[in-house]
């Protein structure tokens, strides 16, 4: 019999495989890239947060999810990511105000690149990740703050979601410098 927390790692496993499967094949219709990386950072948050709440329940759901979608995700390439930044570029006036809704898509951090540069935007970007690895990474054993032993398999296993921080930080600051003038 299974749990119902394995039951839904079951389905983001079977979804992230589906989104790994397109991307893979350079297609990104089922989950913008976006959506994937806020998806996994979110999740990131959850799953920190249920750790600290000693919610049961969610923490191997949420860690699932930031670890198959981002290991899905591994599978992108720059051209993607440059084309999916592109489309919302076109529709982005860089010198508009930022409002809360352009963060509903890469026009947030388009217009971020505009004012501090491609580089401290996509600082910014892993500076997020980094929160919420750390944040999962130092709650994984709510009894001890350092890296004991014990806890090294757990962070190993967060691996994917740093490569995944790593490759898109990367693949967005080569779309910034191409795209927005004077990135």
């Amino acid at each position: 019999m299974t749990s119902p927390s394995q039951a839904v790692i079951l389905v983001i496993l079977g979804l992230a495989t589906l989104l790994g499967w397109n991307f893979w094949r350079g297609r990104t219709g089922i989950l913008p890239l976006y959506y994937v990386s806020v998806v996994i950072l979110v999740a990131l948050v959850i799953a920190t947060g249920s750790q600290v709440l000693q919610l049961s329940g969610f923490i191997e759901p949420a860690n699932a999810a930031a670890i198959y979608i981002a290991l899905s995700a591994c599978a992108t390439n720059p051209t993607m990511w440059r084309q999916e930044v592109s489309k919302d570029l076109e529709r982005t006036r860089l010198y508009a105000a930022l409002r809360p809704r352009d963060f509903l898509s890469w026009r947030g951090w388009l217009k971020v690149v505009d004012r501090i540069g491609a580089v401290r935007a996509v600082l910014v970007y892993l500076a997020l990740f980094l929160a919420g690895l750390v944040g999962t990474a130092l709650t994984a054993q709510p009894t001890t703050v350092s890296l004991a032993p014990d806890r090294a398999p757990y962070v190993l296993v967060l691996a994917p979601v740093v490569l995944f921080a790593l490759l898109s930080a990367w693949y967005l600051y080569l779309a910034a410098r191409r795209l927005v003038p004077g990135a």
